[in-house]
């Protein structure tokens, strides 16, 4: 396995590009998977285990957020909350109103489908090879964390341990910029 590290910004804009490019993919809107990715870190098949997980749509006061419970070690129990922006409202509505593929592997071929399209377009780039569901976790973890989120905030959300926090705080805002690494 390569070395996962976090998409730089123009690597994201280029992700993005060529998901629009890519057909659906069995009924799902691959750019808005490959959104899903980036702005929750979060696997989607996590919305498509919706009752194995107690998923749950919450709207609070005009704020929407979905809310599902995940284990975090043998005998805890956990839930996580996470909000929805704009741009994903739409997608998780419809994600969680339909019956879909509950697996990993399925949306990893999604992003497989995309890997193939960047490709073709970035033959000799090599961050292309990189790009997989973790990558994308560290590319959320990493954007956040240049926005501002606190560490713990983020910790929260992403339900992981300080240690893993801190490999993701190793990669600096500057550093997500260009050509920094």
């Amino acid at each position: 396995m390569p070395n996962i590290i976090p998409l730089k910004k123009s690597e994201q804009e280029k992700l993005l590009q060529a998901a629009l490019k890519v057909p659906n993919y069995f009924d799902i809107n691959v750019y808005e998977t490959v959104v899903f990715f980036l702005d929750t870190g979060i696997h989607p098949c996590i919305l498509a285990q919706k009752e194995a997980r107690k998923l749950r749509y919450v709207e609070e006061e005009g704020k929407k957020h979905i809310e599902w419970y995940r284990p975090k070690k043998e005998g805890m129990n956990a839930y996580t909350s996470l909000p929805i922006s704009k741009r994903l409202a739409p997608f998780v509505e419809r994600f969680l109103f339909q019956q879909l593929p509950n697996y990993r592997q399925f949306y990893n071929n999604l992003l497989k489908e995309v890997k193939k399209v960047l490709k073709k377009a970035f033959p000799k780039e090599d961050w292309v090879d990189k790009v997989c569901p973790l990558a994308l976790r560290h590319t959320f973890a990493v954007n956040r964390l240049d926005g501002g989120m606190s560490v713990l905030k983020l910790q929260q959300y992403m339900n992981c341990s300080r240690k893993t926090l801190e490999y993701y705080t190793k990669y600096r805002p500057d550093m997500l910029q260009e050509d920094t690494w």
